[in-house]
């Protein structure tokens, strides 16, 4: 059992900081898109689209990108179908960070 890694340790952060995250978006879009979900394995899904690959191959992807990439997958399943993702400006709707920030006071995502 000693190949089992620890638990990356956790700490509270505020609701914008993750519904500002790329990571937080992506995860949604990928969900909604039926696309497999990213885990860090240090691997990207072939069907990612390839600005967002030349995005991470730029940068170094830390245990909190990770996280909320995979809150916005769960956020997703959530999430209504109709709901408008982003506004014009690529950020996340009023409405949908309503909704996070209530399914997190409510335990549906830590």
């Amino acid at each position: 059992m000693d190949d089992i890694p620890d638990q990356v340790k956790t700490k509270l952060i505020p609701l914008a900081e993750v519904t500002d995250s790329k990571f937080f978006l992506w995860g949604i879009e990928d969900f909604r898109h039926g696309r497999p979900p990213a885990f860090d394995d240090g691997t990207t899904p072939r069907d990612w689209p390839t600005a967002r690959v030349v995005v991470i191959g730029r940068c170094s992807v830390t245990a909190n990108d990770i996280i909320a990439y995979e809150r916005g997958r769960q956020f997703s399943v959530l999430m209504p179908k109709s709901m408008r993702l982003t506004t014009v400006r690529g950020r996340l709707s009023r409405r949908a960070v309503a909704l996070f920030a209530d399914a997190v006071g409510r335990g549906l995502i830590r």
